[in-house]
């Protein structure tokens, strides 16, 4: 029950007094009062609502103001006043369409009120300018950002404001303006790893403004704190872990390597990243690398750091190893021995260990490759690290720290195997695996059996097991636990393959590796899948599938293949070297050595084994076999591998295998259609030289049979031109052949492509390509530089040619007797002649009007059409060479052509407007034309 209402009045006219004199605060904590003393909703209520309402305009709480007046609104929806009001409330919030709703249905209840047309009127006006601001980028930016750093905003407009940067910061546009207004410095306030859904879209914002920009990337390091970074990194939302890493690598790579982005010209930030600033990043990521409260996927993050940014300097990679980077990388593989499905367990004695994951091992293996590949002069040091890091480790006497030394020996013989293979070839390592495997403990065996798998992978390393290590192997695969079993298995799969191919020289009995084979099939194709296994049994296959044996009897297992095949679409990158290099095998499309017959006799004569390669690895067979792998679905399963990995030698592979499915053309058009000439594209760009000059190959037979723009739609088709004028550098004519037969192709499609090929400077590779002894790469450099003629910048080359051997050149070429050249080269001069001092070029050549008349009289209509285009061009251009011309029996053929019934309506054509033109130079009477005009 409220009390009376003359109390109630009371307050509100006292409240009035107070607002009439300016006292605000007072008024509105007034109004309060008397609120809390009527009935919720009756009309006193709603007059004290808008009276509070005035109140907190004044003081500019106008999120208060806002609530007081909807709450009018709500009972009474068209209440002048408090439509009024809050109107102007939305108007200071910066909700100028709301705003305006809200002076809309005032005016339609109220059409002649003075107050709200002015403020209609101003409100249109905002209206549209915000319109015309938020269509350009910097508008864009503007208003993100005012809604992120706005104290009234919700949390909801905040968050969709942080995604608009995050997609404006892709545009250097963009990108360019939120670093202008300094925008990093405004919203890391705001940068908390405890605000997820805020933190997520703003971390790909400062990744985004790294992105191949070098003085961005270096401001960034500088203004984010090392204690950001490390609080955001040990967030318990793994996302924001994920991700803070992510900006990391990306801020770390671009700031040591060349700028990749265009920029727009504007002034750039000249801010550089100092050694001690590296060390201490580096530091940074070693300190997290190492720390607990960091997740599985923030501590893969961590790894890719080390991977991306060794990879773009090798003053990185120094430093980190100089850091003790090594070390800990192997402590982090030490941890790997307890995961099971996908997460880290602690061991019974409770000991703290790093959350890992299955792809944890793979990470510490690639991290430790890449710093390897790129220390420079610091590669005996990162060997003696390894060898006395394991040494320690070996010594210690509890199990619990041989368990974990030999993890981190498994991932070091996966990086770098010759680094540990010789680890593993010390004796005292190679004892203390034993006692391992000999022990009643299932996780020492399993870890034994692993390590000893890994170091089974070729010749060299083999040796130090093939004896006593040969027969724990053999015993481990007696073991009832499939763990230890898949794992034996696969190190006696690797003993079996030591030959590579020849049928000379294998360790163990004849037909050993078929059983081996159906050892593994059995974990493959079991209902009941366990992926792990699965993943071990596949790394086993192939090794065995150098086997051609085992080759043709997997091709023919469907069940076996399909389980294959699956495993590569899963995602999970460990998987990716071993399908790869099995594929490799099945498509023999790995390097073949060329068989000497001379070396072959001394090898006989020395008693020496030389590769004997097997008979069901002649054409014939290969040929069937990627019959049967295009039938069940390798394209997919390889599209699917590419985009999960980033390792230069599983890229090479892949390259390998789809340049041997595409050799077929009958397959090119699958290849499209299921995305494989989508997956090629980055390969043919990043990777081993081989291996981008393979999936660079393997463009250009696509492009030269499929129309381009259906095999690399939109923006892809330029893509295509880098990695296919890069092959034109290759030391092998038939790559050069198939780059130049694609460019002419995608040459002929429009001017964007023609200005990207001489953009990436393959004209000047077409042209030395002109000069081959070689008769098709002569005429399919012709080809294509007869399309590049279109191009304005091409055009003026041979313009400015100085002396003529451009133009000096294609007129010789065109008067070759191979017709595919002589056509090449008379269609760039029918183009280039449309220009009088491309013309006065061309008499310049002694053979020029040999030539000219072998091009009038050619029984070939092509060359025939194209030589009166020519002589029409020159006439035209220039009385002179008419008249030089006329002189050279140009005239009598001209004549004889416009007579003769046998050629084309074409030249017919040109041939009248050529006679029609020395007319008009009174070169010849007009009867002699034989043109109706």
């Amino acid at each position: 029950m409220a009390l009376s209402e003359d109390t109630v009045l009371s307050l509100k006219e006292k409240g009035n007094q107070m607002f009439a004199a300016g006292q605000y605060v007072e008024a509105a904590e007034t109004y309060s009062r008397a609120l809390k003393r009527c009935e919720k909703g009756d009309e006193t209520a709603q007059t004290l609502h808008k009276n509070r309402a005035a109140c907190y305009l004044k003081l500019e709480r106008y999120g208060d103001a806002v609530a007081d007046t909807t709450a009018v609104l709500t009972i009474a929806p068209n209440d002048i006043k408090s439509l009024f009001r809050r109107s102007q409330a939305l108007e200071k919030l910066g909700k100028t369409e709301d705003a305006y709703k809200d002076i809309k249905t005032l005016l339609y209840i109220d059409p002649k009120n003075r107050e709200g047309i002015a403020a209609g009127r101003r409100l249109m006006i905002a209206l549209s300018s915000k319109a015309e601001l938020q269509s350009t980028t910097d508008g864009k930016v503007s208003e993100a950002m005012k809604i992120l750093l706005g104290s009234e905003q919700s949390q909801q407009d905040k968050v969709k404001a942080a995604k608009m940067l995050a997609v404006l910061a892709q545009q250097e546009a963009g990108a360019e303006q939120i670093f202008r207004i300094d925008g990093v410095a405004k919203f890391l306030p705001q940068l908390n790893g405890d605000n997820a859904e805020l933190a997520l879209p703003l971390l790909l914002v400062l990744a985004h403004l790294c992105d191949g920009h070098q003085s961005r990337a270096s401001a960034v390091l500088n203004q984010v704190t090392t204690d950001t970074l490390s609080s955001l990194l040990r967030s318990s939302n793994s996302d924001v872990s994920k991700r803070t890493a992510f900006v990391l690598h990306r801020s770390l790579t671009s700031a040591v390597s060349e700028d990749k982005r265009e920029h727009r010209g504007s002034k750039q930030a000249v801010v550089v990243v100092s050694a001690a600033d590296i060390k201490d990043i580096l530091q940074l990521v070693l300190d997290r690398l190492g720390d607990p409260c960091v997740c599985v996927e923030g501590r893969d993050g961590l790894m890719e750091v080390i991977i991306k940014s060794s990879a773009a300097s090798s003053q990185v990679a120094v430093m980190f190893i100089q850091l003790r980077g090594v070390e800990r990388l192997l402590q982090v593989a030490e941890c790997t021995h307890y995961v099971k499905q996908g997460s880290a367990t602690a061991p019974e004695d409770g000991a703290r260990v790093l959350p890992v994951g299955q792809s944890t091992r793979l990470q510490v293996s690639v991290a430790l490759a890449k710093l390897y590949e790129n220390c420079g002069d610091q590669k005996n040091l990162f060997k003696e690290t390894c060898a006395s890091y394991v040494s320690e480790g070996v010594q210690q006497e509890t199990g619990e720290a041989m368990l974990a030394v030999m993890s981190a020996l498994s991932a070091l013989l996966q990086g770098i195997p010759e680094i540990g293979g010789n680890v593993f070839g010390n004796a005292e390592v190679l004892s203390k695996m034993i006692q391992l495997a000999q022990s009643d403990d299932s996780t020492a065996k399993r870890v034994a059996a692993e390590a000893m798998a890994h170091a089974a992978s070729d010749k060299t390393r083999c040796t130090a097991i093939l004896g006593e290590g040969f027969e724990v192997l053999k015993e481990l695969y007696k073991s009832k636990d499939d763990a230890i079993r898949v794992r034996a298995l696969v190190g006696l799969c690797r003993l079996s393959s030591i030959g590579e191919g020849n049928t000379n020289d294998r360790p163990l009995a004849e037909g050993s590796t078929l059983r081996l084979y159906k050892a593994a099939r059995k974990y493959l194709v079991e209902e009941k899948k366990d992926v792990e296994l699965q993943k071990w049994a596949a790394e086993g296959v192939a090794f065995l599938v150098i086997d051609a044996d085992v080759k043709e009897a997997l091709v023919d297992d469907e069940k076996a293949l399909e389980s294959l095949l699956d495993l590569a679409k899963i995602g999970d990158q460990t998987v990716v070297f071993g399908i790869a290099s099995m594929l490799v095998s099945l498509t023999n499309s790995y390097d073949k050595p060329q068989l000497d017959p001379e070396m072959e006799e001394l090898g006989k004569y020395a008693q020496q084994n030389l590769p004997t390669p097997h008979e069901k690895d002649a054409d014939e067979y290969v040929k069937k076999r990627i019959e049967k792998l295009m039938k069940a679905g390798v394209i997919v399963a390889l599209a699917h591998l590419a985009g999960n990995t980033e390792s230069a030698v599983s890229r090479e592979m892949l390259s390998r295998v789809f340049l041997a499915l595409v050799n077929d053309q009958k397959h090119r058009g699958m290849v499209i259609q299921l995305g494989g000439a989508k997956a090629l594209l980055p390969m043919a760009l990043e990777g081993t030289e081989k291996g981008k000059h393979f999936a660079a190959q393997a463009v250009a037979k696509i492009a030269i049979t499929a129309d381009p723009r259906m095999a690399f739609p939109g923006q892809r088709v330029l893509e295509t031109v880098r990695p296919l004028v890069q092959l034109l550098k290759s030391e092998h004519g038939l790559q050069q052949f198939e780059a130049l037969m694609a460019l002419t192709n995608l040459s002929s499609l429009d001017a964007d492509v023609r200005n990207r090929i001489v953009k990436e400077k393959g004209i000047q590779y077409i042209e030395s390509l002109q000069f081959e002894d070689h008769e098709l790469l002569r005429r399919a450099a012709t080809e294509c530089m007869c399309n590049m003629v279109m191009n304005e910048e091409v055009f003026e080359m041979y313009v400015k040619d100085s002396p003529t051997e451009r133009v000096k050149l294609m007129t010789l070429f065109a008067g070759e007797e191979d017709f595919e050249l002589a056509r090449a080269a008379s269609g760039a001069l029918a183009m280039l002649t449309t220009n009088k001092r491309i013309c006065e070029k061309m008499m310049e050549v002694r053979p020029c009007l040999e030539v000219l008349q072998q091009l009038l009289c050619s029984d070939k209509n092509e060359l025939q059409y194209r030589g009166v285009y020519i002589v029409y061009n020159m006439i035209n251009n220039s009385k002179e060479i008419a008249e030089k011309l006329i002189e050279n029996n140009g005239l009598e053929i001209l004549m004889a052509l416009s007579q003769e019934s046998v050629v084309s309506d074409e030249t017919k054509l040109w041939t009248g407007k050529t006679l029609d033109r020395l007319v008009d130079w009174g070169l010849i009477q007009p009867a002699q034309s034989s043109s109706t005009s």
